[in-house]
């Protein structure tokens, strides 16, 4: 293990440490996050310092620094900061948020995994096959993969994708936490005769329940076919809290798949299938 990454690692340590304590402390939410983005910023200041400290012998350890390391503890800092921002503009206080934020807080979130979808799967898959292109600094980033993502060239602390990569990891963590904030918020409303109409957040993308909706109309399975899909979209985007947009282009688009124009739906039959097969 080299110098850098032992430094890298006693940083981690050290500042999961302190975050797991201030979410310990008897402070209100906002408090408590301020507190923790104090602590990841001095710890990502530390890490840069390291680096300065220590130039990378070989691609393989600066690969490995801008693809593990660095992404953790931006993504501390970047979903402390998402929470701060949240409960800043809450209109109920600091310990409250309404359904509607919330609601729109998770729409953002589904936005930005749609805008990188390729890169998602490559770090979902684990992949590495471009990892000399992604994560290391001499390599210009292509812009296509940097949708509303701020880089800086002359920053070399940064690969562009670094970023990207951190962005999904704390992603990952608010899309959780948003939806336990939702269903705690649902919880005791769904009984009969409550008067309220349950929502449910949608965390597939877009074009998967646009693809449901025309299914839907094609086979007249809601109000035996009388319901118009303009109706029935309304309806889905009120109870899952999103907005589906041009859904008339998204059928275009459908057509002009490469692999099927039916991908969600081939997607869930084979789900569906494996289920049953292994309840034999």
């Amino acid at each position: 293990m080299n110098k850098l990454t032992k430094e890298a690692l006693q940083l981690l340590t050290l500042l999961q440490e302190q975050l797991t304590s201030e979410s310990q402390q008897p402070f209100s939410v906002l408090r408590r996050t301020e507190l923790a983005l104090g602590h990841c910023q001095k710890a990502i200041g530390a890490l840069r310092q390291c680096v300065n400290r220590y130039p990378f012998a070989t691609s393989k350890e600066e690969i490995s620094f801008f693809k593990i390391f660095k992404p953790r503890f931006m993504a501390e800092w970047l979903y402390y900061q998402e929470l701060y921002q949240l409960y800043e503009r809450s209109p109920l206080g600091d310990a409250r948020l309404p359904p509607e934020q919330l609601g729109k807080a998770l729409w953002r979130v589904q936005q930005f995994f749609e805008e990188h979808h390729d890169f998602y799967l490559y770090w979902r898959a684990g992949r590495s096959d471009r990892d000399e292109c992604y994560f290391m600094r001499s390599k210009a980033p292509d812009s296509r993969w940097l949708p509303g993502i701020y880089y800086d060239p002359a920053d070399s602390f940064s690969t562009g994708y670094d970023v990207v990569f951190a962005y999904m990891q704390a992603y990952e963590r608010l899309e959780a936490y948003l939806v336990s904030k939702i269903e705690c918020g649902q919880r005791g409303k769904l009984g009969p005769g409550s008067g309220s109409v349950p929502t449910l957040p949608w965390t597939g993308s877009k074009a998967a329940l646009t693809e449901m909706l025309y299914g839907f109309e094609c086979t007249g399975v809601v109000g035996h076919g009388k319901i118009p899909l303009k109706q029935m979209v309304k309806a889905f985007e009120a109870f899952f809290m999103i907005d589906l947009g041009n859904y008339s282009d998204t059928l275009s688009a459908f057509r002009d798949r490469k692999t099927g124009p039916a991908l969600y739906i081939d997607e869930m039959k084979r789900a569906l299938l494996d289920k049953l097969g292994e309840e034999k």
